[in-house]
Order: C-alpha cells, then structure tokens, then sequence
C-alpha cells in the first residue's frame, strides 16, 4: 500500500509539473520580435540606387566565356570586356532583326562563336558590375540576359 501511495504521488508531481509552462524567450534560433522588426527596417532600400544595388545582388551570376568574333561589317571597337548578350541565334537573319530593333536606344553588335551560333550583344563593360546593373535594368525586356567574356 506504501507502493501505491509513493507512486501515485511521483504520478502526480509529474503531472503538475508538466502543466506548468515557462514564459517563452528568445533563443538562439529565433530572434525576439524587436530583433525582427530592426532587420527589417534595415534591410529595406529606401533610394532607387539600394534598390538598384540590392537587386543587382540578387541576381544569379549569369557569365559565359568563349571564343568569338565581330561579324563583317560592325563596329568591334565597341566590344569591351564585359558583353551583355540579349539574344543567340542560328540564323544571321534573326540575329540582325533584334539588332535592328534596338538601334533606337543602342548599339547593338553582332558576334559569332567557334560554334557559328550569333550573339547580339546590347552593350559592353569594362567592370562586370556594370554589366550585371544592365541586366538588372533589363530584366523585365530580356530576362535571360547573359554576360559574355572573350576566351583568351
């Protein structure tokens, strides 16, 4: 009978403590609500040149590096290091049509690879993150937009 009693006393102490719930705090894996509120106060750009640098960060590295030429009858001056690539084409013909299309606003240039495929290049960069701001600018027009270097 003293068994008995013993263990229905441990049964209940551990029912009573079990009940009890302890204020929760802020852990080492989940930051307190003030913390929260900060970061994200922060983390928002509030000039269009954040908002421009943020969303160039986001964007994937997109770079391609190969062998390729200005095709007869362009301008290969205006190739620099960093090229932003709008379109890649078989056909010449559908590579002079976009470059035709955006004359307006560029210079667009035409380059064929070791593969005969014809790259139309937008603009060109001497700084990769001048090339990567393009794309950023460009997204919503050419959204798989690509950089191209010159193999050496």
């Amino acid at each position: 009978m003293r068994n008995y009693k013993l263990v229905i006393s441990l049964l209940s102490l551990i029912l009573f403590l079990g009940s009890c719930k302890v204020k929760e705090s802020a852990g080492a894996y989940r930051p307190a609500e003030d913390t929260k509120k900060l970061q994200e106060v922060v983390v928002k750009p509030k000039t269009e040149t954040q908002k421009t640098v943020q969303a160039v960060a986001e964007l994937p590295d997109r770079i391609r590096t190969e062998s390729f030429k200005v095709i007869e009858g362009e301008d290969a001056t205006g190739v620099k290091t960093y090229n932003v690539v709008i379109g890649s084409f078989k056909n010449r013909a559908n590579a002079q049509g976009l470059q035709s299309l955006m004359k307006a606003d560029y210079s667009p240039i035409i380059v064929i690879n070791e593969q005969g495929m014809f790259r139309v290049i937008l603009i060109s960069y001497n700084d990769y993150v001048a090339a990567k701001q393009k794309i950023a600018q460009i997204k919503s027009q050419f959204d798989d937009a690509w950089v191209l270097v010159q193999k050496q």
